[in-house]
């Protein structure tokens, strides 16, 4: 609840100066406020109606700037558990110059699994949208196609994690609180599956496990995770540090949203540092 708060205090200082259907309306702000501007779109991809900001540098200056996707986590209810998540980290980073996308995720996030192997084809599904939508970010004039970066938590962050095994464009990917599989909460909150039927359906996911995906990535992967995490025990973290030895790794005093300053600041470091980012 806190990072909920403080996404909503951030918005709220942000939002009123920077939201601009134009870079014309952005201009009539004070230059210290139409620094960056965020447009509030719905794009069509792949026969799907997608929602999601685009966060980026008032001015645009041909392939000068960074490009990040952002993922959102999983909390039905929860404030700041849809594309308004990382809404606070792209303005900032956009003053630094990042282009963002941050789209509103489908499955599961729209859509409850049903037990079939129907769910592995809206994960691709998904993913494919996701894929999109880098490439999209990639043909930006004004982004340079070798510095851009996928960042996602909870459940964004197991589609981030296949995006950084299968995507060309990433060059950069932070991981918060990701689980190992995807049957793992689809059974246990879901389904409640067991034995041979729990085992067919685990089978269905082969190939697009979270945990296999990172595997040997090496240091351009990010992982954060959280030691007081109802959802990812010991175990989860383990798998993937074995899974990729070269990639950074940070354990925070934290719960599963992941909500403290320190490991804002951390991400935003390394993705400073990752894609060469000014200030």
């Amino acid at each position: 609840m806190r990072k909920a708060l403080s996404v909503l205090a951030a918005l709220a200082a942000t939002l009123p100066a920077v939201l601009a259907p134009s870079t014309s309306a952005a201009a009539s702000q004070p230059a210290a406020k139409s620094s960056v501007v965020i447009r509030d779109v719905t794009v069509n991809v792949r026969g799907t109606a997608v929602s999601m900001y685009v966060v980026a540098p008032a001015g645009r200056r041909a392939r000068s700037h960074a490009g990040i996707l952002f993922m959102h986590w999983f909390a039905p209810g929860t404030v700041g558990a849809d594309r308004t998540e990382y809404l606070a980290d792209a303005v900032g980073l956009a003053e630094r110059g990042t282009v963002s996308f941050l789209p509103q995720g489908s499955f599961p996030w729209q859509a409850d699994p049903v037990g079939t192997e129907a769910d592995a084809q809206a994960i691709r599904g998904q993913l494919a949208v996701f894929r999109s939508l880098l490439d999209r970010l990639a043909n930006r004039t004004d982004v340079d196609p070798a510095r851009i970066a996928v960042v996602g938590h909870d459940y964004g962050a197991m589609y981030a994690a296949l995006l950084a095994r299968s995507d060309r464009h990433v060059h950069a990917a932070v991981l918060e609180t990701p689980d190992a599989t995807w049957e793992n909460w689809f059974l246990k909150f879901w389904l409640g599956y067991e034995g041979d039927q729990a085992a067919q359906y685990a089978a269905t996911f082969a190939g697009l496990e979270p945990v296999d995906a990172i595997h040997g990535l090496g240091d351009r992967v990010y992982l954060q995770f959280a030691d007081d995490d109802f959802f990812i025990p010991e175990a989860v973290r383990t798998a993937f540090a074995e899974s990729d030895p070269g990639a950074k790794v940070s354990l925070y005093a934290a719960e599963h949203e992941l909500n403290t300053t320190d490991a804002t600041a951390d991400r935003l470091a390394w993705l400073g540092t990752e894609l060469g980012l000014t200030g």
